[in-house]
């Protein structure tokens, strides 16, 4: 049995059923809010919540949410008191992170306000409490460089014979 005494002869607290190997998941993202992800809150937790690029990306992190779902429901004790709950997602269907270490970033930026809007590879996986919530934890993030030209420079270098750079 899966299951750890406390001080107290009826509190137990369970142990994790998830692997990180067995749920880890590869998704683009954008981020949206990543005001605790490189200082913890004052729950000491790392939260970050993103949106998926493109609906493949969506589809493979909630496929991968709703395995890890069905894993710990699957390898339960039959006298186990978790009940598997989503807590990677919000009311508005963006992914929550929600962990108790720092991510890896590939930048050292240590500003968390240049952080939203820019576009991300995540790798991360699912965990799962001892009360049966799975969330969601980053394992490392490669946020992209972000471009430093101007649209009339890009137009420039895209297109050489456009009348833009003609002086009438």
């Amino acid at each position: 049995m899966m299951t750890t005494y406390q001080n107290e002869p009826h509190y137990y607290q369970e142990e994790t059923l998830l692997k990180p190997f067995e749920t880890q998941v590869r998704f683009e993202a954008k981020i949206l809010d990543a005001d605790f992800l490189i200082t913890p809150n004052r729950f000491d937790e790392y939260v970050c919540i993103l949106m998926p690029l493109t609906m493949n990306d969506n589809q493979t992190f909630f496929e991968a949410g709703e395995s890890s779902l069905m894993m710990v429901e699957m390898r339960k004790g039959q006298y186990s008191r978790k009940i598997a709950t989503a807590q990677y997602e919000s009311k508005n269907g963006f992914i929550i992170s929600n962990q108790l270490f720092k991510p890896e970033l590939n930048i050292k930026d240590e500003n968390p306000h240049y952080l939203p809007n820019r576009d991300v590879s995540i790798t991360g996986h699912f965990r799962d409490l001892s009360s049966g919530n799975v969330v969601f934890n980053i394992d490392y993030a490669d946020v992209y460089e972000q471009e430093t030209r101007t649209s009339f420079e890009i137009d420039e270098a895209e297109n050489p014979d456009s009348h833009s750079g003609i002086d009438w």
